[in-house]
């Protein structure tokens, strides 16, 4: 059994990105800001299209929202909630969390190199920017191909690139025909409205 540099997924600091997005939010939505939230989600509704609470996918549209809403939507003049957060203090999320969220990339990625010398490293292309990304992973992400596409955010972690904890996977047999599928991979990844 060859030995990885990977660390257990219950182990892993970022696991804590989707709590701190859903704090942020709540944070945020409380009045007398409660009008910028019920706004911000008929912009995403609006760019992304409504789901439905009982259709397929509609949890993984909300917390593509609050993604959304916490990092890339400015409140104000000042910017978006979670560098507000960094600034006023008082938030319950780890604040190098938080630098993270805030130095975080968005974009659509397209697959390199899959394995890279490791099962758990991935190289992909920011098709919106050019960039090129060397993303390390908690674990391995099964069916993953050269060629793939995927909506998703890249983030500074201790010196390495990890991707979100949300992303929209676009598979190549789809990608022909513009419909995408979105999840919460257990190996972190991350999008927002295009």
């Amino acid at each position: 059994m060859s030995e990885t540099n990977s660390t257990p997924a219950e182990a892993d600091p970022l696991s804590a990105l989707p709590a701190c997005v859903d704090e942020l939010a709540a944070r945020y939505s409380r009045p007398p800001l409660e009008h910028q939230i019920a706004r911000a989600r008929a912009e995403f509704d609006h760019q992304r299209g409504t789901v439905c609470d009982d259709e397929d996918g509609f949890e993984n549209h909300v917390a593509l929202f609050l993604q959304w809403y916490v990092i890339d939507r400015a409140l104000d003049p000042d910017g978006p909630p979670v560098l507000h957060a960094l600034r006023q203090g008082g938030a319950a999320c780890d604040p190098r969390l938080l630098r993270a969220l805030a130095s975080s990339q968005h974009a659509l990625f397209e697959v390199l190199d899959p394995r890279l010398s490791r099962p758990t490293r991935v190289r992909v292309l920011d098709l919106v920017r050019g960039g090129l990304w060397r993303v390390d992973l908690v674990q391995p992400m099964e069916g993953l191909t050269r060629g793939d596409i995927f909506e998703g955010r890249v983030l500074p972690w201790d010196g390495r690139v990890r991707f979100g904890p949300v992303f929209c996977y676009h598979p190549r047999a789809r990608v022909r025909r513009s419909t995408t599928s979105c999840g919460t991979p257990a190996s972190n990844a991350g999008p927002r409205p295009g």
